[in-house]
């Protein structure tokens, strides 16, 4: 037995987008000690890219001021300047918070993670938000721990892994159960739509989040949060099982334009995976397993890499080591509107899609033993 959702990555949720007003932002700093100096670093992730900025700590003051077109999510690090100059000894005083237009205040008594924030409905919100979540997330991360714990003799046990298993099915489900009522108790949050990311889960559950969706007022629903999560229900509903899969074309190796549809009349396993990803490079072996089982009956693998386009040498040394020998596309063209990602709803990956030879989704996300099942039904 595997701890499959343990197996899991979960890649960003709704990208939790901003109201589109132009605007600014200001932070301002104060720590109780006016002799407290040092730096205070945010780094974030805005327009597929990671940015950081700085600012001193001067007087026990800091200052951050820039452009905001809405809340933005940004993690807070200090660093003292009596911190030891190794910056792997260097305790970490940080937190996660948001910026947003106007002006935000932050007193400092002990430390950036247990500071208060004022001016900020955005940070009001999070607090609330994150609060709801913390014993939950509590009780899922140390199962997470107890399962990696284990030796691998130990995960060969089905009752040891099943205990576990059933544990982190109850923390989800009572955690799932918390963010429903969140999000009928708080329609106007911020944060419905990762609240909702998570109820729909790594594999998109529309039956458990569509009925939430729509009873959001009009104003969320067409804000561009909304309409990117209208736009993930819709993708989900296009690859159903019993869908005809959606094509779409991206660079292969060789850089070379290649099309789902040029492998029409074949068994396709549409594979949506990426280098760093440590659960897609644990299931490659079953994948790779699959393929020279069934690669002289019809069948193919395809697989897309979600890589950025920096990553490209560690996608290509990834596919060397990892022994895959089928056709392999990157999707790291974020401007492109017809992505084999956005088309396809990837919330989550490894994730996969089996194609009959009429371009008909059969199945999903099948892996390990149900994949080998599948195909030996199927293919014969």
């Amino acid at each position: 037995m595997k701890m499959k959702k343990l197996l899991i990555i979960t890649m960003l949720s709704i990208p939790v987008m901003a109201m589109a007003q132009s605007n600014t932002y200001t932070l301002k700093g104060k720590f109780k000690s006016a002799a407290a100096g040092g730096k205070v670093y945010l780094n974030y992730y805005k327009d597929g890219a990671t940015k950081k900025d700085s600012a001193l700590v001067q007087n026990g003051v800091f200052e951050f001021k820039g452009p905001s077109d809405g809340p933005q999510q940004v993690y807070m690090t200090f660093v003292s300047k009596d911190s030891p100059a190794d910056k792997k000894s260097r305790g970490r005083d940080s937190r996660s918070m948001y910026l947003d237009k106007g002006l935000i205040l932050m007193k400092v008594t002990d430390s950036i993670k247990t500071a208060t924030i004022s001016g900020s409905a955005i940070n009001t919100d999070y607090k609330k938000y994150t609060e709801l979540l913390k014993a939950s997330e509590t009780a899922i991360s140390g199962l997470r721990k107890e399962y990696y714990g284990l030796s691998a003799e130990q995960r060969k046990e089905a009752a040891t892994v099943k205990l576990i298993e059933d544990k982190m099915d109850k923390a989800e489900a009572g955690q799932k159960e918390a963010l429903v009522t969140y999000v009928k108790q708080n329609p106007g949050s911020y944060f419905c739509f990762e609240a909702l990311q998570k109820v729909a889960g790594p594999y998109f559950d529309i039956s458990k989040v569509e009925p939430l969706f729509n009873g959001l007022p009009a104003a969320q629903r067409n804000a561009k949060e909304g309409q990117a999560f209208a736009a993930s229900i819709a993708a989900n509903k296009s690859t159903a099982i019993g869908k005809a899969a959606p094509d779409f074309t991206h660079l292969d190796m060789g850089d070379k334009p290649v099309k789902l549809s040029d492998f029409k009349g074949k068994y396709i396993l549409l594979d949506f995976w990426a280098s760093w990803c440590g659960p897609c490079r644990a299931e490659n072996p079953n994948v790779l397993k699959a393929y020279n089982a069934y690669k002289d009956k019809n069948f193919t693998v395809l697989g897309v890499s979600v890589d950025q386009e920096k990553d490209k040498d560690k996608w290509l040394k990834a596919i060397k080591d990892d022994g895959m020998q089928w056709t392999q596309l990157i999707d790291s063209d974020r401007s492109n509107k017809k992505r084999a990602g956005d088309l396809y709803a990837i919330k989550s990956i490894p994730s996969n899609f089996l194609i009959d030879p009429s371009g008909k989704i059969i199945a999903k996300n099948l892996r390990g033993e149900a994949l080998e099942k599948k195909l030996a039904e199927v293919i014969k």
